[in-house]
């Protein structure tokens, strides 16, 4: 469940709730879920400032908010250059769930026969044409992954600890999660 914007104010989705019935039959307990939001953005250059206003915002006063810019910038300018989403008409979608340990910055777009690339210049070395951007984004995040489905190609990235459901077991059909670089 996401939010929105509201008035030009980030909103936070109502928390979803479930029950879980002890085997004793205890009282059930409520367990919310982390407030997450998702806005879509035109596949414009000019919108990547308004992708890093929008992170700012949602971040305010946490420790992630200055790397999750940083992120923001670079998974969106990435989407706009490399896929289909910075064709006439293209959108870019971003998604922000924020935790008390950590944040988790996802990017959607519309899909690109490319896959991503991590490069480092190394020293001595000038920085790859394409490749360089992710490398800063994996230096940043304790993980970083990307998938593949039919609304195009969406990369992960999570600042701080992942939350405790987050280690799960991915399907087979999931693609392996980008190494960190050395």
């Amino acid at each position: 469940m996401f939010g929105g914007f509201h008035g030009g104010e980030p909103r936070p989705s109502l928390p979803a709730a479930r029950h879980a019935a002890g085997s004793s039959g205890r009282a059930e307990r409520l367990i919310l879920t982390m407030p997450s939001w998702a806005r879509a953005f035109p596949g414009l250059p000019q919108q990547v400032s308004a992708a890093r206003r929008f992170v700012a915002s949602l971040l305010d006063g946490s420790p992630f908010r200055d790397n999750a810019v940083l992120v923001i910038s670079k998974l969106v300018t990435n989407a706009v250059r490399h896929s289909d989403s910075g064709k006439p008409g293209g959108l870019v979608i971003v998604q922000v769930s924020r935790w008390r340990l950590g944040v988790r910055i996802a990017v959607t777009d519309q899909g690109s026969g490319k896959r991503p690339v991590i490069r480092d210049a190394g020293p001595g070395r000038e920085p790859a044409e394409s490749g360089h951007g992710l490398y800063m984004v994996a230096r940043l995040t304790e993980q970083l992954d990307w998938h593949d489905d039919a609304s195009g190609r969406t990369i992960h990235a999570i600042l701080g600890t992942p939350p405790a459901d987050h280690g799960r077991q991915r399907p087979a059909s999931e693609p392996a999660r980008l190494a960190q670089p050395a």
